[in-house]
């Protein structure tokens, strides 16, 4: 397993973000090369990017402060799915090698009501899953739209009924479309700012060497 700990953007800017996305996404044996993204800086912005690889990219996680973390977390799942320092503790060590419920607290994805039912160590009845789903639609609902992957998390429809029956959400075929449409679109054109762009030129992060020189160890 392996932990980066960054402040911001990559040199060489939006074309190194995709190039480190696609990198992750596309690595061999995955499962066995968990990879874990960690926030240093309070510039949410400049990190933006870890976020949208980690729901691209398997067994990869990001992980913020407990209070950023929590934000996504009831951003993403909405505000019947709790969240403690306990839960980040665990999530940030492992949440790499668990992709269908540590790491997916905060991915625009609803859980199972199985997989709700372990992640949380209670049997939830089908009215306080109802509760849940409900939660999670109404978090979809008010997302602010900043880039194409959150159009994509806003605009997807997710059925109840196929979540309240399937074992895990990866067994769900709209659930495999959207990951598929997450990774075309991640990999595919980006805007940025000129603001971003002056930040990208002042970085001296590169993250896109670090990874890959990593990985020919």
């Amino acid at each position: 397993a392996r932990w980066f700990f960054g402040d911001g953007l990559p040199n060489g800017g939006v074309e190194a973000q995709k190039e480190i996305t696609n990198l992750l996404a596309h690595r061999p044996n995955p499962a066995m090369s968990p990879m874990t993204f960690i926030s240093c800086t309070e510039i949410n912005s400049d990190v933006e990017w870890m976020k949208e690889c980690e729901e691209i990219a398997p067994y990869c996680s990001e992980s913020d402060d407990f209070v950023e973390e929590a934000n996504e977390v009831l951003r993403d799942q909405g505000a019947a799915l709790p969240y403690s320092y306990g839960f980040h503790l665990v999530c940030t060590l492992v949440a790499a090698i668990n992709p269908e419920d540590l790491d997916a607290m905060d991915e625009s994805v609803p859980f199972t009501k199985v997989t709700l039912d372990n992640l949380l160590g209670i049997k939830h009845d089908e009215q306080s899953y109802l509760h849940y789903f409900t939660c999670f639609e109404e978090a979809q609902r008010k997302r602010r739209v900043v880039t194409e992957l959150d159009q994509l998390k806003k605009e997807t429809k997710w059925n109840y009924e196929e979540f309240l029956k399937a074992t895990k959400a990866s067994q769900i075929p709209t659930v495999r479309y959207y990951k598929d449409e997450m990774k075309y679109r991640g990999n595919g054109p980006a805007k940025k700012n000129k603001s971003r762009a002056v930040r990208d030129k002042k970085k001296s992060l590169n993250l896109s060497k670090i990874i890959k020189n990593r990985w020919k160890k």
